[in-house]
Protein backbone atom coordinates (compact mmCIF):
# COMPACT_ATOMS: atom_id res chain seq x y z
CA UNK A 1 0.00 0.00 0.00
CA UNK A 2 2.75 2.27 0.78
CA UNK A 3 4.42 2.09 -2.12
CA UNK A 4 0.99 2.43 -3.93
CA UNK A 5 0.66 5.67 -2.73
CA UNK A 6 4.18 6.89 -3.35
CA UNK A 7 3.56 5.87 -6.82
CA UNK A 8 0.53 7.49 -7.25
CA UNK A 9 2.52 10.55 -5.45
CA UNK A 10 4.93 10.88 -8.42
CA UNK A 11 2.54 10.64 -11.13
CA UNK A 12 0.27 13.38 -9.65
CA UNK A 13 3.66 15.26 -9.19
CA UNK A 14 4.88 14.80 -12.54
CA UNK A 15 1.35 15.92 -14.16
CA UNK A 16 1.93 19.37 -12.74
CA UNK A 17 5.24 19.20 -13.79
CA UNK A 18 3.90 19.07 -17.38
CA UNK A 19 1.01 20.52 -17.39
CA UNK A 20 1.67 23.08 -19.82
CA UNK A 21 2.26 20.46 -22.71
CA UNK A 22 -0.43 19.36 -25.14
CA UNK A 23 -3.55 16.84 -24.75
CA UNK A 24 -1.92 13.13 -25.19
CA UNK A 25 -5.12 11.11 -26.50
CA UNK A 26 -5.58 9.30 -29.39
CA UNK A 27 -4.92 5.72 -30.52
CA UNK A 28 -2.66 4.37 -28.33
CA UNK A 29 -0.53 1.12 -27.66
CA UNK A 30 0.56 0.16 -23.89
CA UNK A 31 2.61 -3.00 -22.89
CA UNK A 32 3.12 -4.43 -19.50
CA UNK A 33 3.78 -6.42 -17.01
CA UNK A 34 2.88 -7.68 -13.31
CA UNK A 35 1.54 -10.39 -11.55
CA UNK A 36 -2.21 -12.26 -11.67
CA UNK A 37 -3.66 -14.44 -9.36
CA UNK A 38 -5.79 -17.59 -11.58
CA UNK A 39 -8.18 -18.93 -8.86
CA UNK A 40 -10.37 -21.65 -9.20
CA UNK A 41 -13.29 -22.67 -6.94
CA UNK A 42 -13.28 -26.13 -7.90
CA UNK A 43 -16.16 -28.95 -6.32
CA UNK A 44 -15.67 -32.46 -7.32
CA UNK A 45 -18.07 -35.32 -6.67
CA UNK A 46 -17.12 -38.87 -7.83
CA UNK A 47 -19.27 -42.15 -6.79
CA UNK A 48 -17.95 -45.60 -8.07
CA UNK A 49 -20.20 -49.12 -7.60
CA UNK A 50 -18.16 -52.28 -8.18
CA UNK A 51 -19.73 -54.98 -10.55
CA UNK A 52 -18.86 -57.75 -8.78
CA UNK A 53 -19.81 -56.89 -4.77
CA UNK A 54 -21.89 -53.97 -5.51
CA UNK A 55 -19.85 -52.10 -2.85
CA UNK A 56 -20.30 -47.92 -3.69
CA UNK A 57 -17.89 -45.63 -2.31
CA UNK A 58 -18.23 -41.63 -3.13
CA UNK A 59 -15.67 -38.74 -2.37
CA UNK A 60 -16.78 -34.98 -2.36
CA UNK A 61 -14.84 -32.02 -0.82
CA UNK A 62 -14.44 -28.12 -2.26
CA UNK A 63 -11.01 -26.46 -2.54
CA UNK A 64 -9.32 -23.39 -3.67
CA UNK A 65 -7.28 -24.32 -6.78
CA UNK A 66 -4.53 -20.81 -6.98
CA UNK A 67 -1.81 -20.17 -8.60
CA UNK A 68 0.40 -16.75 -8.37
CA UNK A 69 2.43 -15.81 -11.79
CA UNK A 70 3.97 -13.07 -13.25
CA UNK A 71 1.66 -11.87 -16.39
CA UNK A 72 2.12 -9.27 -19.28
CA UNK A 73 -0.54 -7.70 -21.19
CA UNK A 74 -1.09 -5.96 -24.30
CA UNK A 75 -3.28 -3.22 -25.22
CA UNK A 76 -4.79 -0.89 -28.60
CA UNK A 77 -7.20 1.35 -28.29
CA UNK A 78 -8.37 4.92 -28.27
CA UNK A 79 -9.25 7.42 -25.73
CA UNK A 80 -10.40 11.18 -25.22
CA UNK A 81 -11.14 14.23 -23.22
CA UNK A 82 -14.92 15.19 -23.68
CA UNK A 83 -14.85 18.96 -22.62
CA UNK A 84 -12.03 19.52 -19.61
CA UNK A 85 -12.35 16.52 -17.69
CA UNK A 86 -14.45 13.73 -18.76
CA UNK A 87 -12.24 10.87 -19.80
CA UNK A 88 -13.19 8.14 -21.81
CA UNK A 89 -11.80 5.48 -23.94
CA UNK A 90 -11.59 1.79 -25.03
CA UNK A 91 -8.70 -0.90 -25.97
CA UNK A 92 -8.52 -4.73 -27.05
CA UNK A 93 -5.99 -6.64 -24.87
CA UNK A 94 -4.21 -9.45 -24.90
CA UNK A 95 -3.27 -10.95 -21.47
CA UNK A 96 -0.14 -13.84 -21.17
CA UNK A 97 0.80 -15.65 -17.99
CA UNK A 98 2.54 -18.66 -17.49
CA UNK A 99 -0.62 -20.86 -17.21
CA UNK A 100 0.75 -23.23 -13.72
CA UNK A 101 -0.68 -25.98 -13.32
CA UNK A 102 -2.20 -26.67 -9.87
CA UNK A 103 -3.52 -30.07 -8.15
CA UNK A 104 -6.27 -30.94 -5.65
CA UNK A 105 -6.53 -34.78 -4.17
CA UNK A 106 -9.26 -36.31 -2.45
CA UNK A 107 -9.79 -39.57 -1.06
CA UNK A 108 -12.95 -41.83 0.82
CA UNK A 109 -12.96 -45.17 2.67
CA UNK A 110 -15.55 -47.65 2.78
CA UNK A 111 -16.10 -50.79 4.88
CA UNK A 112 -18.84 -53.05 4.25
CA UNK A 113 -17.90 -56.81 5.49
CA UNK A 114 -14.53 -58.04 4.97
CA UNK A 115 -13.67 -55.28 1.97
CA UNK A 116 -12.05 -52.24 2.51
CA UNK A 117 -12.80 -49.98 -0.81
CA UNK A 118 -9.96 -46.95 -0.77
CA UNK A 119 -10.68 -44.36 -3.57
CA UNK A 120 -8.14 -41.14 -4.79
CA UNK A 121 -9.10 -38.68 -6.92
CA UNK A 122 -6.45 -36.37 -8.70
CA UNK A 123 -7.59 -33.22 -10.30
CA UNK A 124 -5.29 -31.08 -11.94
CA UNK A 125 -6.13 -27.20 -13.47
CA UNK A 126 -4.96 -25.06 -15.71
CA UNK A 127 -5.58 -21.63 -17.24
CA UNK A 128 -4.96 -21.40 -20.79
CA UNK A 129 -1.63 -18.70 -21.16
CA UNK A 130 -3.42 -16.68 -23.00
CA UNK A 131 -6.47 -14.51 -22.37
CA UNK A 132 -8.12 -11.83 -24.65
CA UNK A 133 -10.84 -9.01 -24.89
CA UNK A 134 -12.53 -5.44 -24.67
CA UNK A 135 -12.11 -2.82 -21.76
CA UNK A 136 -14.11 0.45 -21.68
CA UNK A 137 -13.13 3.81 -19.56
CA UNK A 138 -14.90 6.22 -18.26
CA UNK A 139 -13.13 8.52 -15.15
CA UNK A 140 -11.79 11.65 -14.75
CA UNK A 141 -8.69 13.20 -16.82
CA UNK A 142 -6.79 16.34 -17.15
CA UNK A 143 -4.45 17.44 -20.25
CA UNK A 144 -1.98 14.36 -19.37
CA UNK A 145 -3.75 12.65 -16.71
CA UNK A 146 -6.37 10.21 -16.38
CA UNK A 147 -7.83 7.91 -13.42
CA UNK A 148 -10.90 5.85 -14.36
CA UNK A 149 -13.05 3.27 -14.07
CA UNK A 150 -12.55 -0.48 -16.27
CA UNK A 151 -15.28 -2.07 -17.13
CA UNK A 152 -14.68 -4.84 -20.17
CA UNK A 153 -15.62 -8.28 -21.18
CA UNK A 154 -12.49 -11.29 -21.36
CA UNK A 155 -12.10 -14.79 -23.13
CA UNK A 156 -9.94 -17.87 -22.03
CA UNK A 157 -9.67 -21.17 -21.55
CA UNK A 158 -9.57 -24.01 -18.93
CA UNK A 159 -7.97 -27.29 -19.09
CA UNK A 160 -8.71 -29.97 -16.52
CA UNK A 161 -7.66 -33.47 -16.40
CA UNK A 162 -8.87 -35.96 -13.45
CA UNK A 163 -7.01 -39.42 -12.27
CA UNK A 164 -8.87 -41.83 -9.66
CA UNK A 165 -7.69 -44.87 -8.27
CA UNK A 166 -9.24 -47.32 -6.07
CA UNK A 167 -8.58 -50.44 -4.06
CA UNK A 168 -11.11 -53.18 -2.80
CA UNK A 169 -9.33 -55.39 -0.23
CA UNK A 170 -9.85 -59.12 -1.53
CA UNK A 171 -11.73 -58.29 -4.65
CA UNK A 172 -9.65 -55.69 -6.71
CA UNK A 173 -5.98 -55.35 -6.91
CA UNK A 174 -4.78 -51.59 -7.20
CA UNK A 175 -6.18 -49.84 -10.34
CA UNK A 176 -5.80 -46.53 -11.82
CA UNK A 177 -7.91 -45.20 -14.45
CA UNK A 178 -8.60 -41.55 -16.17
CA UNK A 179 -12.18 -40.52 -16.18
CA UNK A 180 -10.75 -38.26 -18.61
CA UNK A 181 -9.46 -34.73 -20.10
CA UNK A 182 -11.51 -31.32 -20.18
CA UNK A 183 -11.67 -28.80 -21.87
CA UNK A 184 -13.71 -25.33 -21.48
CA UNK A 185 -13.94 -22.05 -23.13
CA UNK A 186 -15.22 -19.40 -20.47
CA UNK A 187 -16.36 -15.83 -20.94
CA UNK A 188 -16.22 -13.43 -17.95
CA UNK A 189 -16.88 -9.62 -17.13
CA UNK A 190 -13.53 -8.20 -15.68
CA UNK A 191 -13.82 -4.70 -14.01
CA UNK A 192 -11.00 -2.52 -11.94
CA UNK A 193 -9.51 1.02 -11.62
CA UNK A 194 -6.69 2.77 -13.90
CA UNK A 195 -3.90 5.66 -13.39
CA UNK A 196 -2.69 6.76 -16.64
CA UNK A 197 0.10 9.70 -17.09
CA UNK A 198 1.82 11.01 -20.36
CA UNK A 199 4.89 12.01 -20.16
CA UNK A 200 5.07 13.80 -23.36
CA UNK A 201 2.64 13.65 -26.20
CA UNK A 202 3.69 10.17 -26.97
CA UNK A 203 4.81 8.42 -23.95
CA UNK A 204 3.45 8.10 -20.92
CA UNK A 205 3.03 5.39 -18.11
CA UNK A 206 0.18 3.57 -17.23
CA UNK A 207 -1.23 1.38 -13.63
CA UNK A 208 -3.96 -0.80 -13.54
CA UNK A 209 -5.29 -3.34 -10.98
CA UNK A 210 -8.89 -5.71 -13.05
CA UNK A 211 -10.71 -8.14 -11.43
CA UNK A 212 -12.28 -11.01 -13.53
CA UNK A 213 -15.25 -13.15 -12.86
CA UNK A 214 -15.54 -15.92 -15.42
CA UNK A 215 -18.79 -17.83 -16.09
CA UNK A 216 -19.37 -20.51 -13.48
CA UNK A 217 -19.74 -24.18 -15.39
CA UNK A 218 -20.47 -27.76 -14.49
CA UNK A 219 -19.43 -31.17 -16.01
CA UNK A 220 -20.82 -34.54 -15.52
CA UNK A 221 -18.66 -38.09 -16.45
CA UNK A 222 -20.17 -41.66 -16.47
CA UNK A 223 -18.01 -44.41 -16.78
CA UNK A 224 -18.63 -48.57 -17.26
CA UNK A 225 -15.81 -50.13 -15.73
CA UNK A 226 -15.83 -49.70 -12.88
CA UNK A 227 -19.80 -47.77 -13.10
CA UNK A 228 -18.64 -44.56 -11.42
CA UNK A 229 -20.51 -40.63 -11.80
CA UNK A 230 -17.89 -37.74 -11.68
CA UNK A 231 -19.11 -34.40 -11.36
CA UNK A 232 -17.42 -31.45 -11.33
CA UNK A 233 -18.69 -27.53 -10.76
CA UNK A 234 -15.99 -24.61 -10.85
CA UNK A 235 -16.29 -20.90 -10.49
CA UNK A 236 -12.88 -19.46 -11.96
CA UNK A 237 -11.68 -15.87 -11.87
CA UNK A 238 -8.57 -13.90 -12.11
CA UNK A 239 -6.71 -10.79 -10.50
CA UNK A 240 -4.09 -8.93 -11.74
CA UNK A 241 -2.04 -5.76 -11.21
CA UNK A 242 0.35 -4.13 -13.90
CA UNK A 243 2.16 -1.44 -15.18
CA UNK A 244 2.58 -0.47 -19.08
CA UNK A 245 4.46 1.96 -20.88
CA UNK A 246 2.01 3.99 -22.84
CA UNK A 247 2.59 5.28 -27.09
CA UNK A 248 0.34 7.67 -27.86
CA UNK A 249 0.78 8.05 -31.58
Amino acid sequence: MKNLTAFIGVVLTASLLFSSQAEAYGLFFNAGAGLQTQTNKVAPNISLTYTESGATTAASAKSMLEAIQPAAEFQFGYDALIGKHLYWGSNLFLNTSTGQKRTYSTHATDTEGSSVTNLAVNLKNKFDPLAGGIDFRLGYGTENTAIFSILGMSVTGIDTSVEVSYNITGDYPDSDYAVGNFRKIVAGVRAGVGLQHMFTENWGVYMRYVYTQYQKYSKHIETSDPVSTFDKHDAPYTQSSMVSVVYSF
